[in-house]
């Protein structure tokens, strides 16, 4: 059984890398645009995403674990799309800061004929910066490829006043407590558990 990451995410490859898991990338190229069009709520567009990211990449590696996930952050359930720029990332801190926002956080798993679908939603209430602090920040840490526009794990912590979550490593990537318990009911083994030989 091979591990595949239906991402391209940096974040999610090294949440795997750090439990010493091998794994191949193989991203799914979805037009993600295209499931935001629809007027549904972010939480249903993220699971939508998560798992038809899996479900493209299944077809190829019909026998192997596939590993899916999508972030949408959402202010007031309108959709705050990944930056890509460092103006458009100023943009977004700057209408969060002083506010409250969720961030969903969808899980799809797919081992042969079992699927896991999971959803995290964190709610995050942001200090208000000064757009001076905010393009610093953004200068510094370059969460240019993040839903929200913040990385917690690049200084983004700094960010926020509260931040209520059942799984913070579902602000970062994937909610890796609900992937290891059901990794754990598949048994599928956990490398960092595994003796080496």
């Amino acid at each position: 059984m091979k591990i595949i990451l239906a991402s391209s995410s940096t974040s999610r490859k090294k949440q795997l890398e750090d439990l010493n898991f091998t794994f191949i990338v193989q991203p799914s190229y979805l037009n993600e645009s295209l499931f935001k069009q629809n007027k549904e709520h972010p939480k249903d567009i993220c699971q939508k995403l998560a798992k038809a990211k899996v479900k493209k990449i299944a077809k190829t590696y019909p026998n192997d674990l596939i590993l899916g996930g999508d972030q949408i952050a959402a202010l007031e359930n309108k959709i705050l799309d990944k930056p890509l720029t460092e103006e458009k990332a100023v943009q977004t801190l700057m209408a969060l800061k002083g506010k409250t926002h969720q961030l969903f956080t969808a899980l799809y798993m797919q081992y042969k004929d079992k699927i896991f679908s999971h959803l995290e939603i964190h709610t995050l209430s942001m200090h208000s910066f000064s757009q001076q602090e905010i393009k610093s920040y953004v200068q510094t840490a370059k969460p240019l490829t993040c839903a929200g526009s913040y990385a917690l794990e690049r200084h983004g912590i700094a960010l926020f006043k509260k931040i209520s979550t059942k799984d913070y490593s579902g602000i970062i990537g994937f909610p890796l407590t609900a992937l290891l318990n059901q990794l754990h009911k598949w048994n599928i083994p956990i490398p960092c558990f595994v003796a080496n030989k």
